[in-house]
């Protein structure tokens, strides 16, 4: 047996003993390193080639061993289901100084969604979760409205995002390429008006449900997404899920500023009401101006946009819907919004009982309503 057969079958428990505090040209770290170049196992080759990363290359390392580590943890998937373990390997040779950025733009393409968010965790080494976050934001592209077969076939941007934790970096990429809003367009030639609003109505519920399960796998980030859809589509979406849907796991001081925040807007529907009543009864929307100018004024910018565009509307049905939007406030809030806060000792996620982060009876009494729970 030859010198190159005998080193190719030591234990690779001996080897990772032997070369403890070794540098990087100790004759057993060479050793360790031909047993990761020849056809061992590949936990074999694993283990050693994490050590070597880890310890006598942990600065430096030639190409060709952070090349064969990140085929030997890619390689893994294939032998078994993969990802019950973070790939650690992977991740600590493409986030290895050395490591150059074409082969680990080429591992990242090669990566699954799934792969992705796992190497980027808030562990990983800044160079890497740059690159994830780089290749997260090509992925997603010019994002689709959002419709229910998403939550079927969803994006490569949710599908990161129901994994976790996320660095801030990748966090913030897959945020940004999520699907946009749902856009209704045009009633299809022949559509019923009926057909037309449920199609509206299912793209809505699956958008509300997607941001559900993000909040759902993200409870340390509520505070920074409530902030981050300020003045975007989501911003009614992401408050009303947490508030309605899922107030008990909401931090106590953010969950008090929701409920205040909603209880905020019932003047703005009382003055959606007397504005479509005046319409409806026959003042043009020039008089109805006039008359609620005052009442205008106090109103944040926001709702003064939609509240001067409501009246110049000529459907009879939106009028109605106007007249009624207090009634309709209240109804959505006893048996949606407000249904946990209300009734907390009744709340449930699914079938099982919940734990409030919030006092929610104290929630609700200090924004303005009294809980029966």
């Amino acid at each position: 047996m030859t010198g190159q057969d005998l080193d190719a079958v030591l234990p690779s428990e001996f080897l990772l003993t032997a070369m403890a505090d070794c540098g990087p040209e100790d004759p057993v770290v060479r050793l360790a390193a031909q047993q990761v170049r020849s056809d061992q196992p590949r936990y074999d080759r694993s283990a050693l080639a994490e050590a070597l990363l880890l310890g006598p290359h942990a600065e430096e390392a030639p190409p060709w061993l952070l090349e064969a580590a990140v085929a030997a943890d890619l390689e893994a998937e294939k032998e078994s289901p993969h990802f019950d373990r973070r790939p650690t390997l992977v991740a600590l040779a493409l986030g290895h100084p050395s490591c150059p950025a074409s082969l680990r733009d080429q591992a990242l393409k090669r990566c699954t969604a799934e792969q992705l968010a796992q190497l980027g965790s808030p562990r990983a080494a800044e160079r890497l979760v740059s690159a994830v976050a780089e290749e997260v934001r090509a992925r997603g592209g010019t994002p689709p409205p959002m419709t229910p077969r998403l939550l079927e076939a969803p994006t490569q941007a949710q599908i990161v995002l129901r994994q976790g934790p996320l660095h801030d970096l990748v966090f913030a990429a897959a945020r940004d390429t999520l699907p946009t809003a749902p856009d209704p367009g045009k009633r299809a030639e022949g559509e019923d008006a009926d057909d037309w609003l449920e199609r509206h109505t299912r793209a809505y519920e699956a958008w509300a449900s997607m941001w559900r399960r993000i909040l759902e796998r993200n409870p340390d980030r509520h505070r920074e997404l409530v902030e981050w859809s300020k003045h975007t589509d989501a911003e009614r979406t992401v408050r009303d899920e947490l508030l309605g849907t899922l107030p008990w796991s909401v931090e106590p001081e953010l969950l008090t500023e929701l409920a205040t925040a909603d209880l905020g807007r019932f003047p703005y529907e009382l003055l959606l009401a007397q504005a479509s009543r005046m319409r409806r009864d026959g003042s043009d929307n020039q008089q109805v101006l006039d008359c609620f100018a005052a009442e205008l004024s106090a109103l944040p910018d926001e709702e003064q946009v939609r509240l001067r565009r409501f009246p110049s509307r000529e459907s009879t049905t939106l009028l109605e819907i106007g007249c009624e939007a207090p009634v309709t406030w209240v109804r959505h809030a006893a048996s949606g919004t407000w249904r946990h806060l209300l009734n907390p000792g009744q709340a449930k996620d699914g079938y099982r009982p919940v734990h409030w982060r919030a006092p929610a009876t104290g929630s609700a009494r200090s924004s303005g309503m009294r809980g029966n729970g």
